[in-house]
C-alpha cells in the first residue's frame, strides 16, 4: 500500500505520517515545501520525502508521473501567508493563501485521480479557520467532523492520533469517536 501526505513534515501532517509509520508497513510519500529539516528527520525505509510546491502544476504532475499508482492521498498542506486583519491583508498574500489552501487540493486531486488504485481514498483536511475566520491553536488530527450539538466525532476510515488537542471555539461535551 502507498499513501501520499502533503504538508507531512509538521503539525497534523507529521502526526499522520507518524501514525501510519508506527501502525502499518505502508509506503509513505511525504510532501513538504519549506520544512526540509523536519522532513529529513522522518525519512526512512517506508517514508520517502519529496520537496514540492503544491501550488505548482508542473511539479505536481511530474510527482505523480514519477511515483505511479497509489492507494491514499491526504491533502493536508495549508496555512496563512499573513495574519493581518482583512483590511490590511494584501491582495498578493490573499492570492498566495488561496493557492496554498485551495488550488493545491484541486491540483493534487486533478493529477492524482488518474493514478489512484481502485478502492483508494482521498482525504482533504481543512483548517478550523474555514469556519471561524481565524486560526485557533487547537487542532483535530486527520479528517473528522465534529457534531456541534453533542461533540461527537465521526472519523474517516484512517487511523486517528489525538495529541490532547480538539478543534473547537467553545466548550463541548466529552468527545467520543464513532467508527
Amino acid at each position: 500500500m502507498k499513501i501520499i501526505i502533503t504538508g507531512g513534515a509538521t503539525g497534523i501532517g507529521k502526526s499522520c505520517v507518524q501514525t501510519f509509520h508506527e501502525n502499518t508497513d505502508v509506503e509513505i510519500h511525504l510532501i513538504y515545501h519549506s520544512s526540509e529539516e523536519s522532513a529529513k528527520q522522518l525519512e526512512g525505509k517506508y517514508i520517502k520525502i519529496h520537496k514540492i510546491d503544491v501550488t505548482n502544476e508542473t511539479e505536481i504532475s511530474n510527482f505523480f508521473d514519477s511515483i505511479g499508482n497509489f492507494d491514499g492521498l491526504i491533502n493536508n498542506a495549508g496555512g496563512n501567508i499573513s495574519f493581518n486583519q482583512t483590511y490590511e491583508y494584501s491582495t498578493e498574500d490573499w492570492n498566495k493563501t488561496f493557492e496554498l489552501n485551495t488550488l493545491s487540493v484541486f491540483l493534487m486531486c486533478k493529477y492524482g485521480i488518474p493514478h489512484i488504485n481502485d478502492g483508494g481514498t482521498i482525504v482533504n483536511i481543512s483548517s478550523i479557520s474555514a469556519k471561524t475566520g481565524f486560526e485557533l491553536t487547537n487542532n483535530v488530527e486527520l479528517a473528522v467532523e465534529i457534531n456541534e450539538k453533542d461533540g461527537t466525532i465521526t472519523s474517516s476510515p484512517w487511523p486517528i492520533l489525538y495529541e490532547s488537542r480538539v478543534a473547537c471555539s467553545a466548550d463541548v461535551p466529552e468527545l467520543s469517536v464513532k467508527q
